[in-house]
C-alpha cells in the first residue's frame, strides 16, 4: 500500500534512519488502528459493539501490553528490537492522562515498529507482530 500511496503522490522513499521515534510512533499508530479495525469488521458484530472492542484494544495500555509480550517472546529482529527501544526511550511532547508514562512509553515503542515496518514496506510483518501480541497477551483471540 505504501508503494502505490508514494507513487501516486509522488513522494520520494526517505531514509527511515531520519525520522524521530516519534514521527515513526505518529504513522504507527494509524497502522495498529487499521489492522484492529480491520480485524474487528473482519469477525462481524453490532456496531457497538465492535466500537468498544476497538477502543479496549486501541488504548496505551493494551498497546504496552502487546509490545511486551513481543519484546518477552524473542519475535523481534535485531532491527526491530531497536527501533522499538528507540521508540520507548523517546520523550514524547504531552503526558498521558489514562495511563502510566511507563505504560504511554511501551505503547509509543509499539506504534514506533509498526510505523517503521510500514513505511519500509513490511505491512505483513506488522500484522503478523500484532496479531502474536494480541495472542500472547490474551487481550483478543485470533
Amino acid at each position: 500500500m505504501i508503494r502505490k500511496i508514494r507513487e501516486t503522490f509522488n513522494i520520494p522513499v526517505s531514509d527511515l534512519r531520519r525520522c524521530s521515534p516519534l514521527q515513526l510512533a505518529f504513522m504507527g499508530d494509524a497502522v495498529y488502528e487499521i489492522i484492529i479495525r480491520t480485524v474487528l469488521m473482519g469477525r462481524g458484530g453490532r456496531p457497538h459493539e465492535t466500537s468498544e472492542q476497538q477502543a479496549r484494544l486501541a488504548c496505551a495500555s493494551a498497546q504496552s501490553e502487546i509490545a511486551m509480550c513481543l519484546r518477552d517472546s524473542g519475535l523481534l529482529e535485531p532491527e526491530e528490537a531497536e527501533v522499538f527501544r528507540r521508540g520507548k526511550n523517546a520523550s514524547p511532547p504531552t503526558r498521558p492522562h489514562s495511563s502510566s508514562l511507563s505504560v504511554y512509553h511501551r505503547a509509543t515503542g509499539l506504534e514506533s515498529l509498526l510505523g517503521w515496518l510500514y513505511l519500509s514496506g513490511k505491512e505483513e510483518r506488522a500484522a503478523q507482530l500484532v496479531r502474536e501480541g494480541l495472542s500472547r497477551s490474551g487481550l483478543y483471540p485470533v
